[in-house]
């Protein structure tokens, strides 16, 4: 029954995109729609068996073995499955230390209690399913991506569909597909609101930030600077750099007094979430100095925040196949940002007076740098930084003068 319903959803999603594109809601090319979803199902499902076999489990199969009771309670009494929802208290504990958390750790088993009803339980099956629903945080980017850079579509192509490290990462039954998504359809739905004026598109930019805060509420409060400097950006026709800066650095004075006189202790969220790390075991740590609330501590830590978070893993540091697969994303990376630098498309110019530009560009940084603050081991760093890094490759190969370094057949 398994292999039949794996299946049957393997071949339903080329189909519901083919329908989706001749209603015109959707615009891309059903032959790497396919290809693309099957390349996505197979990293969810090779993600499930890397971590079953050789990570004990991880996450990934402690979600899954959670989410069968709470089937259970979505078959036999689904008003309490709902209500448990808010109160993720009220049936079972996560061991969270806030409320908040209880909830975004919730949300997802949820989300996977509702999959086994259509998958009878089964993991791969499940991978199929969230596969179905994560594929599209990919098209988001790629459908935002190329109204910005309707030239470089192949390139975006490659970097949002077959990228391989995204994909993987994103494609196991984890948050960070759920991330992309949401992120991608918040960015989408903005860039399309002021595009078309089309009022319809703040209800989704809306769902868009509920969907990240549900899943990881530091990401959905750093899509808040960003907005706000995209909106003055374009309201006040302002040169988008500056009004970046301006932004940014209200809301760094915001943080650091929010630990005085502010309702909520960001710098102490900090604090806690790098402690709750460190309380962790792992092969992959790495030394990391302890934050405290003040600023000076930020400012001392940020060169190995930046380290950690850009350049690690090192070539031949760690052990393992995850390993070497994630020191050569890095360096990839590395690679395309420094083409990016000595070879861009429009020096004089400048990319940045582009406000959409800076909002991604700043987003992705400042995630960068939480995730480089607060996350002492290797894996985990990769994992969480994978969104934001894709965002950046984005941008750099739609810079780089490829046409002083490759034919334009390749790139076009």
């Amino acid at each position: 029954m398994d292999y039949f319903l794996f299946f049957i959803y393997l071949i339903l999603f080329p189909v519901l995109v083919r329908y989706l594109d001749k209603k015109n809601i959707i615009r891309i090319d059903i032959r790497v729609a396919t290809v693309a979803f099957m390349l996505k199902v197979s990293m969810a499902c090779l993600y499930g068996y890397i971590f079953q076999e050789y990570y004990g489990g991880d996450d990934t199969w402690m979600y899954h073995q959670q989410s069968q009771d709470e089937t259970v309670f979505l078959k036999t009494d689904p008003l309490h499955f709902l209500h448990s929802l808010i109160d993720p208290t009220s049936y079972t504990r996560y061991m969270m230390t806030t409320w908040w958390q209880e909830l975004e750790y919730a949300s997802l088993i949820k989300l996977l209690a509702i999959l086994n009803v259509l998958s009878g339980g089964s993991y791969y099956v499940n991978a199929v399913l969230f596969s179905m629903i994560s594929f599209w945080g990919a098209y988001f980017y790629y459908s935002f991506f190329t109204r910005l850079y309707p030239s470089s579509k192949t390139l975006l192509m490659l970097v949002f569909f077959f990228f391989i490290p995204m994909v993987f990462w994103t494609s196991g039954i984890r948050k960070d597909g759920l991330i992309m998504l949401f992120t991608g359809m918040f960015f989408l739905s903005t860039y399309r609101f002021f595009e078309t004026g089309n009022k319809k598109m703040t209800v989704a930019m809306l769902f868009a930030i509920m969907g990240v805060a549900l899943n990881r509420n530091f990401v959905a409060l750093s899509l808040i600077p960003p907005a706000i400097a995209w909106i003055l950006s374009k309201k006040l026709n302002r040169k988008p750099l500056r009004v970046h800066f301006f932004v940014y650095s209200i809301s760094l004075v915001v943080f650091f007094l929010s630990a005085v006189w502010g309702p909520v202790n960001l710098p102490g969220k900090f604090v806690q979430r790098q402690a709750d790390f460190m309380a962790l075991q792992g092969g992959s740590y790495v030394a990391l100095d302890t934050l405290d609330t003040d600023p000076v501590s930020f400012i001392k830590i940020l060169p190995q925040a930046l380290n950690h978070v850009f350049l690690r893993p090192y070539p031949g540091e760690g052990k393992g196949v995850l390993h070497l697969f994630s020191a050569l994303e890095t360096w990839f990376v590395v690679l395309m940002l420094l083409l990016w630098l000595f070879f861009p498309t429009n020096p004089r110019r400048g990319f940045l007076q582009n406000a959409v530009v800076c909002a991604l560009l700043f987003f992705s940084v400042s995630n960068y740098l939480f995730v480089g603050y607060t996350i002492p081991f290797l894996g985990a760093i990769v994992r969480y930084r994978i969104v934001f890094e894709t965002i950046l490759l984005a941008l750099a190969v739609t810079q780089v003068n490829w046409q002083k370094l490759v034919p334009e057949r390749v790139y076009k």
